[in-house]
């Protein structure tokens, strides 16, 4: 970098006037940071507050010691390192960042040698970035902000809020005798108190041994602006690759990326333009339109854009300031299996295994098993993990990679296995699987290649295992892996917009039976129709003999998707199966069925199942009629099957209780004030149907809430008689994990007011912002406004004196009468002015 050359200028004398005035302690910004000066820096070391530009823009404000040579010409370091954030790419910065921190100032000289280039202004007394194009920050733009994320304002969880969720069913086998099957019935309970919650739950079956069973017992706490859920009770081991699982009562630290949904955690595929001119960006991807973006001139980066595994179709159409457009071409890769830059999937877990025995579980606490993984976005392109898991018989480490490149994603598991008293073994596979369009009208070749090796002793948690003696296998086979290297390849390409041909094949190395298994594929897919669709699948396998295989299937489904069917053939079954469903088009007070039938060598079926959904219950009928080709042992060839079953719920949230059906996550109760409650309230109200109804039955449940999504709950009102107004009617509640929302709808009044506000002279208040404020509890106010004729309407005011004031006028009172409901008109208020 060029140095500079200084000289004593005009600003020197200046400085000298600065330093015979106490100007500085008014300067923005001014603190105990200015140093001290002594006899020397009185005349050329008095320290100066100047703005730090880039461009025409202020960086911010830096303190600095001006002298005429570079080497003594000082500059706050914390300032200057804040200042730069802001202007610099990150990757410079880091390096730069070391010179800076070395001491309280750097000398401009020592920033010049560390490629900051940088200059005093002394004509604006302003000190000036210059930096090179690589240098340069660029704007970032995310393209998917603000399309996903909703600003507005929600309403919370309760801090006591619960559910309990029952089911019951019953069976009957016929027609010789009808013959009732064992009665079975679920309760599942759930309690949340300030965040932390309880889940357990039983199980009854009729003639059981064991008749009452208790299920999975736990106390989960999430920690929101950590992104953690801590688990406490029996918990199900979250594994990847070669981890094995089983259930545990014990311990659970996880990462928890549903906590907050709208958190990307993917590559943000960024990409980089140069603009001359302000402009207007329209994003599409794979051909469909995403948003447009206003950006400045100069360097940008484009990230986040919501991409499909495998090479997206990204086009840019940038329209400047002055009407000239230029379309930008790319394509931009994404898989699943790649974490974003910086982003940690993990989670940590330790307890002992447990088992049902009779009405309760047994935990081995001899057996203390531990379960780890931790996955890391080391870049965009480059994600690694390592796990750890282990109990009384089998240790088992592994690591992993995935890294995308312009040919496709490769990607690798290493694992090292320990039995109990036995020798580690190791396995290991490596992955390539190249990318794809997902629209347009490219018909690119598209393949995966896999290969893999196992040792004959490796072995996973929880996986049964044999038992060595000497080196000589006793017992079950299950403990040996049965091959010890296995290769697959497909190979897809689409034929036409409508029709395409995979095809595939596996090799696998058998080490027990010493004849190697062979397998070959080939997949046809095709759209007969805008609503028919074939599928057909031929594959042929070999290892002591030849076999063949084949499965075909026809889909249709209706353009609305409210009815579909299908109908498939399978060999070497030689089975026939065909295929009717009904999908319900409301959200309660519908109805699912699905009809089918079945015929092959060893009989027949006709079977149909039909769910209802009511806003307090769901309801199940299921029934199956086969007929066998020969007697069963009983000499029956015809058998039925009929079942029946319910399920329902209650919730409770912040003092209200509600029947609902069942509850999967969280929900919401809406409830009307006592004025209200004698009418009908649809919630979330479609056409004439309604996900939940408040009216003098009790409160409506919207039970299908997911945990930490805002979801709408929108309060009909329409079916009011005049005169009666709900005040607020759209809401979104946000649940946390497992909890319940209480939303009250309605005024402590049902009155509406009407009348009108008028000058002295008779002329209208018109166009006039006003508050109603109560004189027995002046922080009670209520805003209104007047329209050209001076008329304003208030809602939902209780009874009480009140004043009406306007700008620019006296208040007047106006009384509420005890008593009083739906719709009042009151006289005309003549205002004085307020001079």
């Amino acid at each position: 970098m060029s140095q500079h050359r200084w000289r004593a200028r005009a600003w020197l004398p200046l400085l000298a006037v600065l330093n015979s005035a106490p100007l500085l302690g008014s300067l923005p910004g001014a603190d105990a940071r200015a140093e001290p000066t002594n006899a020397f820096t009185q005349s050329a070391r008095q320290a100066l507050g100047a703005p730090l530009l880039l461009d025409a823009e202020n960086l911010g404000d830096v303190w600095v010691y001006p002298d005429a040579r570079a080497s003594r010409f000082e500059i706050e370091s914390e300032g200057l390192l804040r200042a730069l954030e802001r202007a610099l790419e990150p990757e410079f910065l880091d390096r730069l960042r070391p010179a800076l921190k070395l001491g309280p100032k750097i000398s401009l000289q020592d920033a010049l040698d560390a490629g900051l280039n940088l200059r005093f202004d002394e004509a604006s007394l302003a000190m000036r970035l210059e930096p090179s194009e690589e240098q340069r920050a660029k704007k970032m733009i995310r393209v998917r902000k603000g399309a996903d994320r909703d600003e507005r304002e929600t309403v919370g969880p309760a801090n006591f809020s619960g559910y309990l969720n029952g089911s019951v069913g019953q069976s009957f086998v016929y027609p010789q005798n009808i013959v009732r099957q064992p009665f079975r019935s679920n309760l599942g309970l759930v309690t949340n108190l300030h965040g932390v919650v309880l889940e357990t739950g039983a199980t009854y079956e009729e003639n059981s041994l064991t008749s009452f069973r208790r299920e999975d017992t736990r106390l989960s706490r999430d920690f929101e602006s950590a992104l953690l859920r801590f688990t406490v009770g029996d918990i199900p081991i979250q594994a990847v690759g070669y981890q094995g699982s089983k259930a545990l009562g014990g311990v659970a630290l996880t990462r928890q990326y549903s906590i907050q949904p709208y958190l990307n955690t993917r590559p943000l595929s960024r990409t980089e333009l140069e603009l001359k001119r302000p402009s207007t960006i329209e994003v599409y991807v794979n051909d469909g339109f995403v948003n447009r973006l206003n950006a400045p001139a100069g360097p940008l980066r484009l990230s986040d854009f919501p991409l499909f595994s495998g090479v997206n179709k990204v086009d840019l159409k940038i329209t400047d300031d002055a009407g000239r457009i230029e379309w930008v071409n790319l394509n931009l890769l994404y898989d699943v299996q790649l974490l974003g830059q910086g982003i940690q999937e993990f989670a940590y877990q330790i307890g002992a295994p447990s088992e049902t025995l009779g009405r309760d579980r047994r935990y081995d606490g001899r057996d203390i098993t531990f379960s780890f993984f931790h996955r890391l976005g080391w870049s965009d392109r480059l994600t690694v993990g390592a796990s750890l898991q282990g109990d009384r018989a089998v240790t088992l480490g592994a690591t992993e990679f995935a890294y995308l490149t312009r040919l496709g994603l490769f990607s690798a598991e290493t694992a090292l296995s320990r039995r109990a008293a036995g020798f580690a073994t190791g396995a290991g596979r490596a992955r390539f699987k190249s990318l794809d369009y997902k629209k347009g009208n490219d018909k690119p070749w598209r393949g995966t290649l896999e290969a893999e090796y196992r040792a004959r002793e490796f072995a996973s948690l929880g996986q049964p295992l044999g038992q060595t003696i000497g080196g000589q296998l006793v017992g079950t086979p299950l403990g040996i892996t049965p091959y010890s290297w296995r290769f697959d390849a497909t190979l897809s390409r689409p034929i036409t917009a409508l029709t395409s041909l995979s095809l595939g094949g596996r090799y696998e190395i058998s080490r027990l039976s010493g004849i190697d298994r062979k397998t070959a594929r080939a997949d046809l897919n095709t759209e007969l129709g805008p609503r028919l669709r074939a599928a057909a699948t031929y594959a042929l396998e070999r290892e002591e003999r030849l076999r063949h295989s084949f499965q075909l299937i026809i889909t249709w489904v209706d353009i609305g998707g409210k009815y579909y069917g299908n109908f498939g053939y399978d060999y070497p079954s030689r089975t026939f199966r065909a295929e009717g469903t009904r999908n319900s088009a409301n959200v309660v007070d519908d109805y699912r069925a699905t009809v089918g039938a079945q015929a092959g060598p060893g009989g027949g079926q006709l079977d149909g199942t039909v769910d209802y959904t009511h806003e307090k219950a769901n309801l199940r009928v299921e029934h199956a009629s086969g007929r066998l080709s020969s007697p069963d042992a009983e000499g029956r060839r015809l058998s039925n099957r009929t079942n029946f079953s319910a399920s329902t719920a209650v919730a409770w949230a912040g003092g209200a209780v509600a029947w609902t059906r069942p509850i999967a996550d969280s929900f919401a109760i809406v409830r009307a004030r006592p004025l209200f409650r004698k009418f009908d309230l649809p919630v979330n109200r479609v056409e004439e149907h309604a996900e939940a109804r408040v009216n003098r039955f009790g409160p409506g449940v919207i039970p299908t809430v997911t945990a930490y999504n805002p979801t709408p709950v929108n309060v009909d009102s329409a079916g009011l008689p005049m005169g009666y107004s709900l005040g607020r009617e759209f809401f979104l509640a946000r649940p946390t994990y497992r909890s319940g929302v209480l939303i009250e709808v309605g005024g402590e009044s049902s009155v509406i007011l009407s009348g009108s506000l008028l000058k002295v002279d008779g002329a209208p208040v018109a166009l006039a912002t006003g508050f109603v404020v109560s004189v027995d509890n002046p922080a009670n106010r209520t805003e209104f406004f007047t329209n050209g004729e001076g008329n304003y309407v208030l809602e939902n005011l209780v009874p009480g004196i009140y004043e009406i004031r306007v700008e620019g006028f006296l208040p007047v009172k106006l009384t509420v009468p005890a008593g009083a409901v739906g719709f009042q008109k009151f006289k005309p208020y003549r205002l004085k002015e307020d001079r």
